[in-house]
């Protein structure tokens, strides 16, 4: 997350793990209540971290930053997306680096695999494309319980390149959006450590969803232009843990999560909200290996009017998750 704590680990660590999201949105609109298909969806993630010398420290990952799956199978929404999905699952190669006994950086080079799909009632559109980003992080401890730190990361603009089916004519065309950009984010952290059983922390985190916009299609005959025309939004996030003297540790935070989607460009197959997450977990620190369980809970309300393609309603989304990560130190 903040590469430059990677100079905090002292000996080869390896960490695996998998969060399982079931999302669910619910909508009262005109013609009545329509909700989209349960389905559970799987996110991996993976870190390796080997230090090279008593300050560098080089690490590699794999995480699915941005992503999202939705399935509507009732009218009206399926006029204007049935099962949908998009993935950046991104692969960094970091280095951190002890400058001083107080100040850590590092920084990350990251490749991004993108890619979406996009269905509708007669139409169904989808695409991939890879791109190349960055990230630099720095953490600072004022003293032995006070730490701030603030990442950059810096997200590549795509052009995903696919194939285009409309279903009605039975055709299918090749089919190119050139220049969706991934959000650039920074995120401003600080750290209060009274003793080493408590860690409790606070960040505010903002994403450039603005510097996503209409994107119309290069080739294919539907001609069926992207309206996202997305707001900047920011993240706000507290949490803290408690660690026994035995070894377990228990977890609990909230974040809060702006609405990037405008009344005007929204869209069911993403459903955006201002939404609300709870977190609880638990672990357990042995002499070579830990393992972590956490539960997130997130729950959003909101009420969509002057929408451009008749979609105005409620719309309510809740959604329960697992994750299990699994770390051993080599």
């Amino acid at each position: 997350y903040n590469p430059a704590g990677l100079s905090q680990v002292k000996s080869p660590t390896l960490s695996a793990g998998l969060y399982a999201v079931d999302l669910q949105i619910h909508s009262q609109v005109a013609t009545g209540s329509v909700s989209t298909t349960t389905e559970l969806q799987y996110v991996p993630h993976f870190y390796l971290a080997h230090p090279l010398t008593d300050r560098l420290t080089a690490g590699f990952g794999v995480t699915v930053p941005f992503g999202l799956g939705t399935e509507w199978s009732d009218a009206p929404m399926t006029t204007y997306a049935t099962e949908n999905s998009v993935s950046d699952t991104v692969y960094s190669f970091a280095l951190g680096y002890e400058a001083t006994s107080q100040w850590n950086i590092g920084a990350t080079l990251d490749i991004h695999s993108t890619e979406f799909a996009f269905g509708a009632q007669a139409l169904e559109i989808e695409g991939q494309d890879n791109g190349v980003g960055f990230s630099l992080g720095t953490q600072y401890s004022v003293t032995d319980s006070h730490h701030v730190g603030f990442t950059y990361r810096y997200a590549p603009t795509l052009d995903l390149e696919g194939t285009e089916r409309v279903i009605a004519l039975g055709l299918e065309n090749a089919v190119a959006y050139n220049g969706i950009a991934l959000p650039a984010t920074a995120a401003l952290s600080y750290n209060f450590t009274p003793s080493a059983k408590w860690d409790l922390g606070v960040s505010v985190e903002w994403i450039n969803w603005d510097s996503l916009n209409t994107v119309s299609p290069q080739g294919g005959v539907a001609n069926q232009a992207l309206a996202f025309d997305w707001d900047t939004s920011y993240m706000y996030e507290l949490g803290g843990t408690y660690v026994t003297d035995n070894g377990w540790s228990f977890s609990a935070g909230y974040v809060y999560n702006q609405n990037s989607l405008p009344d005007s460009t929204f869209n069911p197959a993403v459903s955006d909200a201002d939404r609300h997450w709870l977190s609880c977990g638990l672990g357990r620190q042995y002499e070579q290996l830990s393992w972590y369980l956490a539960y997130q809970y997130a729950f959003s309300e909101r009420t969509v009017t002057q929408n451009a393609q008749g979609l105005n309603g409620d719309y309510q989304a809740e959604a329960n998750s697992l994750m299990l990560t699994l770390t051993y130190e080599l």
